[in-house]
């Protein structure tokens, strides 16, 4: 009777955690993915002996915990896949929250500031291309609209000279840009600013970064080279949208659909000693 209803646990579980991650996601402001089996546990644990009970929730939580990572790492191998070269931040997108026998769920999400604490986090970046949709302002346009150097309506378009081999700007230009705008307090979260000492040490091989407006209406950051002048960013009036293309709850979903009886029928027979 244990091993019939033990296969059954899995059909009962997917069931069950299918309406919990729909549940999940409809709450959830960031993306993630909670693959839970807090329902449906008291129907199967009459079946086991009280020795087989009292290892019961260790089973469930390492079932859930495997199916977990397995989860992150396809979703690490898709980001490889849909982006050109991505930054390790990103290809390390995302998080594992555990379950433990106390605690039967498992979530698999993209990184917010809970995980890491930075003010800008995969979540932000990432969002828009799971869900589509406008991308929001980068922590460095955020430090120059705050300055006025730049207009709340615009956003960045970053010269492709300009970009390192991952395709964006570097963070110590990102730096040296702000610091010499009087902006990188906003940025760094200290006055990182350049002074008129700094200035005059650095002398005349430090590239020299201006803002420029045109009609009244900034256009860009320009690094002055000799007497030319060279677009690094221009500012732009339209939103950057983007269509989803990092499908992370197919992924996820696909992974737990794949593993959970796998992993039920290994964590069972290990722990229990009872095959499914």
């Amino acid at each position: 009777m244990v091993a019939f209803v033990a296969k059954a646990v899995g059909s009962i579980f997917r069931d069950a955690s299918r309406e919990m991650v729909k549940a999940e996601r409809a709450m959830m402001d960031v993306n993630a993915m909670q693959i839970s089996v807090k329902a449906q546990t008291d129907s199967i644990k009459r079946w086991l002996t009280d020795e087989q009970k009292k290892k019961f929730p260790r089973v469930l939580s390492q079932t859930l915990n495997s199916v977990a990572f397995d989860a992150k790492r396809q979703n690490k191998t898709e980001i490889t896949k849909v982006f050109d070269n991505p930054v390790p931040a990103t290809k390390n997108a995302t998080w594992v929250n555990m379950a433990t026998p106390k605690k039967l769920f498992a979530t698999v999400k993209i990184k917010s500031k809970d995980e890491i604490g930075w003010n800008v986090t995969p979540s932000m970046w990432l969002q828009p291309q799971v869900d589509g949709g406008e991308r929001v302002h980068k922590s460095y346009e955020r430090a120059l609209i705050s300055k006025g150097i730049m207009n709340p309506n615009q956003f960045t378009v970053v010269n492709a000279e300009a970009r390192n081999k991952n395709g964006n700007i570097s963070g110590g230009k990102v730096m040296q840009i702000l610091s010499q705008l009087g902006a990188a307090e906003k940025y760094a979260g200290y006055n990182a600013n350049e002074t008129d000492a700094s200035r005059k040490r650095a002398g005349s091989k430090r590239d020299r970064y201006v803002a420029l407006n045109k009609g009244g209406r900034p256009i860009g950051v320009f690094v002055r080279k000799g007497r030319n002048l060279k677009n690094v960013l221009s500012f732009v009036n339209s939103t950057p949208t983007y269509d989803a293309r990092f499908d992370f709850y197919g992924v996820s979903m696909k992974s737990y659909d794949v593993n959970f009886e796998k992993q039920l029928a290994y964590w069972y027979k290990r722990i229990l000693g009872v095959s499914i």
